[in-house]
């Protein structure tokens, strides 16, 4: 059975991909929000020119968020590439205070 929006054929994981960018993504994501890499699920589709990033976070990894960047620009560190882990951190920490209130209630 496939769930459904994802491409198991083609997305793999971000640290076999890109381990200097999940490394970036991880620090940036703990230094800034608190959030820990088992927090997330980091992977990530290769193409010739370009990669797409797909954080995935919250209750059994049901929200996600996608950005694709050239290879010159994941070699660079680009500004855009934080500027999308903070987008994703603060997202990230919202999900995750919702879903913790969501478990607690009575």
């Amino acid at each position: 059975m496939e769930a459904e929006g994802r491409d198991w054929k083609r997305e793999r994981l971000l640290r076999v991909v890109s381990p200097s960018l999940y490394q970036h993504v991880t620090i940036e994501l703990e230094s800034t929000h608190n959030v820990h890499s088992y927090d997330i699920e980091a992977t990530a589709i290769s193409e010739e020119h370009e990669l797409e990033l797909i954080i995935r976070y919250g209750d059994d990894f049901n929200h996600e968020e996608r950005h694709s960047f050239s290879h010159q620009a994941i070699e660079q560190m680009d500004t855009t590439i934080t500027d999308f882990i903070h987008a994703v951190g603060k997202n990230c920490v919202k999900v995750m205070v919702s879903d913790y209130f969501q478990r607690m209630k009575p």
